[in-house]
């Protein structure tokens, strides 16, 4: 299997809000997805619980809207098993049209992680985009 990429970008609408857009590949699949975040929330909440370690697997770190009703936007990740591998995974879904959607799993390690939890608080601050690599298995 071919090694996984979730790259998360962030355009902001106003100082306030602003919308990430997530695109993930996973071997031979791949999808996008977006939706309306504060950065200050996304700092504060998933950034900071992607910084833990371990992660917690009965509270590991989420990061998804709070106004949807279905889930269109989501990214997880959580212990995959006991050397410290984690698996990230990551929901998108279309509400256009004809209804589309994703769900792509992938492994990755720590050092990953914390760099794409640093590229991610970049990105909510204007930066470049968030790059989380994954492992090939």
């Amino acid at each position: 299997m071919s090694a996984a990429e979730l790259r998360v970008t962030y355009q902001p609408d106003d100082e306030w809000i602003g919308q990430l857009t997530a695109v993930v590949t996973s071997g031979a699949f791949s999808g996008e997805g977006s939706a309306w975040f504060t950065p200050s929330t996304v700092k504060e909440t998933f950034v900071a619980a992607l910084n833990a370690y371990p992660l917690s697997a009965s509270n590991p770190p989420v990061l998804k809207p709070g106004y949807e009703t279905k889930c269109e936007f989501r990214i997880a990740v959580r212990p995959y098993d006991s050397v410290g591998t984690l698996l990230v995974e990551v929901d998108l879904a279309s509400d256009v049209g004809l209804e589309q959607s994703l769900t792509a799993r992938f492994v990755t390690e720590y050092m990953a992680l914390q760099d794409f939890a640093s590229g991610l608080a970049a990105a909510l601050d204007g930066g470049e985009p968030a790059v989380l690599i994954g492992r090939a298995t």
